[in-house]
């Protein structure tokens, strides 16, 4: 009777062995650089304030309940924002508009609908910056439905870096969009804003990556 209970409990020590060897031999998973988005939303707020020269509404366009998640990063993109955009005086910044997912008409890539696009232009006609957290659709899709003239100053913030000149170029050279922070890659690639992202205005839009 001990034989046997001796040769179970020798197996068992061996795949508890086995387990834990296993275990120190998988590769870690990197952990996820939230820097990248505070900075991220640090410098979104820089260039918000430049592009008002300072002073006025500023609206920020969500992408459902992500910024909410305090787990997430997206939620340190967003308190940066408004953290940067609190020591400017001048500026105001409104309640965030808040997006929910468009069962209805969703584009592949991209953060927001044409409708959700067109609807808040219309709402937000007043702002004098309209800063959107996320990707925008791409020109050819939305621009039958945008409005002919829109006063406020657009700038976007894509994580994505995808596709880039095919969905924002046209956006540059119609004078639709001030700003736009734009991910080198969806992986983070160092610490802090330089080594993740690039800024394109009308001065530099023709250098977006294909």
């Amino acid at each position: 009777m001990q034989r046997p209970l001796k040769i179970l409990s020798v197996v068992v020590v061996l795949l508890v062995a086995l387990i834990l060897i296993g275990r120190s031999l998988r590769p870690a998973m990197p952990a996820l650089d939230r820097s990248r988005f505070i900075s991220l939303g640090h410098r979104l707020a820089e260039e918000t304030s430049r592009t008002i020269q300072g002073k006025g509404q500023v609206v920020a366009v969500l992408e459902g309940a992500a910024f909410g998640d305090v787990h997430s990063p997206l939620h340190d993109q967003w308190k940066s924002f408004q953290q940067e955009l609190a020591r400017q005086s001048g500026i105001s910044l409104a309640p965030p508009e808040v997006l929910p997912p468009d069962p209805n008409d969703i584009i592949p890539g991209a953060g927001s609908s044409r409708h959700q696009l067109k609807e808040t232009l219309a709402k937000h006609a007043a702002a004098d910056a309209i800063v959107f957290f996320f990707a925008l659709p791409d020109w050819s899709l939305v621009a039958p439905q945008l409005p002919a003239h829109v006063t406020a100053k657009i700038l976007v913030a894509d994580n994505q870096a995808g596709a880039a000149k095919r969905r924002y170029e046209n956006y540059f050279g119609n004078g639709f969009l001030s700003v736009l922070i734009l991910a080198w890659s969806e992986k983070a690639t160092g610490d802090g804003f330089a080594q993740n992202y690039t800024v394109f205005t009308s001065e530099n839009y023709r250098s977006l990556p294909e």
